[in-house]
């Protein structure tokens, strides 16, 4: 009896690992839904940290971001619910064993108390492999959708800006549609030309990248206060009017579905590594805000982000986006 319990402790484990596995796989791949671009001014230049540069950004391809969260989906019930079912059914053999042993006469009280003590040794260790394959199941935190957005204001009008997007093979939709870059004529109000002669005001793509999402700053917010939080927080983070209403009108239905919302912006480095930008000429000034977000039922305390503004003297590339997150966080 001994050796079948590890064995079958043995076998939840086991497809407690291949679930999680499985399940942190999918929970790395996030989509990307939209993204928008407007600049001012440029050089060839790959943005990353302090630097704004980066030179590294070779990746394998993903899948398509919505199967991906069908998968993951699939993998987090997975995760919990097999080894759930599998210590219950054993628990409840065990429990049906001790009952009939009670009921007979050929067993003695020593084998009865034996039996007992294993049902209870089962139910302990059983307990703590569900809780262990439930932890498990949460502890990558993920974005389902995201939806950036880039405008492109340069310093003169009639400029010619290339724009590239330094990780393709992650790309799912792309409009102008993307060939080994985007290349337009910018215009001071942001208004773009691109080479089949569309007017456009900005640049969309979407696609998928990998990432854990951490929560430990940023802000949990009202529902009926979104809107002027969101109001606040994007002059601060450096968007004009016309971009904030954009960024509000688009998130505003979203954030209020939830009674609150954690809410956090990435920084330029998590923003650079999602999706590197190469833009020529370069711009004086870069503003990446990505707003991810979470629905809770209740306030919860998280320490304060500190946000700082950014400068719009020069050419000036600005990007919004953001996306619900899905799991546990961390």
């Amino acid at each position: 009896m001994k050796k079948k319990i590890i064995k079958l402790i043995f076998i939840i484990i086991i497809i407690s690992i291949i679930c999680f596995i499985f399940n942190t796989s999918c929970q790395a791949v996030i989509t990307i839904d939209k993204t928008v671009s407007n600049n001012t001014n440029s050089t060839n230049t790959l943005y990353n940290n302090s630097t704004n540069t980066i030179t590294n950004y070779n990746e394998i391809p993903l899948n398509n971001g919505s199967h991906i969260n069908t998968l993951l989906g699939i993998s987090q019930v997975m995760l919990v619910f097999i080894p759930l079912i599998i210590v219950v059914i054993h628990y409840i053999r065990l429990c049906f064993k001790v009952h009939n042993a009670r009921k007979s006469t050929d067993i003695s009280e020593k084998e009865l108390k034996n039996l007992i003590k294993k049902r209870d040794s089962f139910l302990g260790i059983g307990v703590l492999i569900v809780v262990i394959s439930h932890v498990m199941s949460g502890i990558l935190s993920v974005a389902k959708t995201f939806k950036p957005i880039i405008y492109l204001y340069p310093k003169d009008n009639n400029t010619k800006v290339s724009v590239k997007l330094c990780k393709p093979a992650n790309l799912v939709s792309t409009y102008p549609k993307y060939s080994n870059g985007w290349n337009v004529v910018a215009n001071k109000d942001g208004t773009l030309v691109d080479d089949e002669g569309r007017k456009l005001y900005g640049l969309y793509w979407d696609g998928n990248y990998k990432a854990k999402i951490k929560f430990d700053t940023g802000f949990c917010v009202k529902a009926e206060d979104s809107a002027k939080f969101l109001e606040e927080k994007l002059e601060i983070l450096g968007l004009n009017y016309k971009e904030a209403e954009e960024f509000i009108i688009f998130w505003l239905p979203e954030l209020e579905k939830n009674k609150y919302n954690l809410i956090r912006f990435k920084s330029i480095e998590e923003i650079n590594e999602i999706m590197p930008l190469e833009i020529t000429p370069k711009p004086d000034n870069l503003i990446r805000i990505m707003m991810d977000f979470k629905g809770v039922s209740k306030y919860q305390e998280i320490p304060k982000q500190k946000l700082a503004t950014p400068k719009r003297d020069g050419f000036t590339v600005v990007e919004w986006g953001g996306g619900p997150v899905k799991g546990k966080i961390i």
